[in-house]
């Protein structure tokens, strides 16, 4: 926390801890980004497109075959490239409207209207 005050991120970064609502934490963000050196199945990454966040994640476990071609996979460990596929979504709309879902679809885990901007 020290270091997002520091860097002046404050209004720009939020440590949410335990939430009552997933759903409600994704629609709040703007990207979803999952950096395991180790996973499983990665619900994490299909609750986040489920709900219409482009999603940055470590090739892990089952993690590319999940996002397949919605989102950026980057090598576990590589905070570097984590930090350019981060910048690149938050600063490109058209790989995050791409990825949305469209109007009125069922998702899984939410209902969601399309709007999910």
């Amino acid at each position: 926390m020290q270091l997002i005050s520091d860097l002046d991120l404050r209004d720009s970064v939020a440590l949410e801890g335990k939430v009552d609502s997933q759903v409600g934490a994704y629609h709040a963000g703007t990207i979803a980004a999952l950096t395991s050196i180790s996973e499983g199945f990665p619900y994490i990454v299909l609750e986040a497109m489920a709900c219409g966040r482009a999603v940055v994640c470590t090739n892990v476990g089952g993690v590319a075959g999940a996002v397949a071609k919605a989102g950026i996979v980057v090598s576990p460990r590589d905070h570097l490239a984590v930090a350019e596929a981060c910048i690149r979504l938050l600063s490109d709309d058209d790989p995050r409207r791409k990825w949305r879902p469209r109007p009125g679809a069922e998702c899984w885990t939410c209902s969601c209207s399309g709007s999910a901007g």
